[in-house]
């Protein structure tokens, strides 16, 4: 951790202001986690809700998912403890504390991908809706109020992503008529996406900070004019 020296009320605003977002943060993907777990029973056992090719391979990775999902619900539980103390302490995290947080949560896609190749196949983990979760996370990260954390992010999700596609997909034989998804270069594309994703986090990160400093000093110019 590193304290802050002693400054301006304002910049006291702007770091209770941050430390507060990043606290949010935790809460808001706690939640996800949460929801996963929902909708992993809800998918084990409400027979008829889902189609049998989905459900099969879901119920026979119950535990391992339940296990990844809620280990993660407390890690993100035990931060926004941490991040309690440090709001009480007026501390910031550290710049390694911010990445290792982002390779953890932005891991749990790739993560979850591995567990259905083992169940279903490369192909058809690689289409799911799994990966559709790298962007969530991706835009979770932005409200660390750092555009590079944003991008780092981005650069994550992408070479998991795409790693996971060269080493899986590339042994797959060619599928007539589903060509696209057999072709580990069709996968480049949407790993480009992903890193452009981390980018654009970046930039409403940026933007997001600008907004949080412009009206903290406002409120602190109306205090000090009421003051007066």
């Amino acid at each position: 951790m590193q304290t802050l020296p002693p400054a301006a009320s304002a910049n006291h605003g702007i770091l209770h202001s941050v430390l507060e977002t990043e606290r949010q943060r935790t809460s808001l993907t706690a939640g996800i986690f949460a929801l996963m777990i929902v909708l992993l029973l809800a998918v084990v056992y409400l027979p008829g809700a889902w189609p049998t090719a989905l459900a099969e391979p879901i119920r026979g990775l119950l535990w391992p998912f339940l296990v990844l999902f809620g280990a993660m619900m407390l890690y993100e539980l035990v931060l926004r403890l941490r991040i309690g103390r440090m709001i009480a302490h007026s501390k910031l995290p550290t710049w390694l504390f911010c990445y290792v947080n982002v390779l953890i949560e932005t891991s749990v896609p790739s993560i979850m991908m591995l567990l259905l190749i083992m169940a279903m196949g490369p192909w058809q983990a690689m289409a799911s809706a799994t990966p559709m979760l790298y962007p969530l996370f991706i835009f979770m990260a932005a409200l660390y109020l750092n555009f590079w954390v944003c991008v780092f992010g981005g650069v994550v999700a992408a070479l998991q992503f795409l790693l996971i596609a060269v080493i899986y997909i590339g042994d797959e034989a060619p599928i007539d008529g589903l060509e696209m998804l057999t072709d580990p270069s069709a996968y480049m594309v949407k790993a480009a996406l992903l890193l452009a994703t981390g980018f654009l986090a970046g930039f409403f990160t940026v933007s997001l900070k600008r907004q949080i400093q412009l009206s903290v000093e406002n409120a602190q110019q109306r205090d000090h004019a009421v003051s007066v």
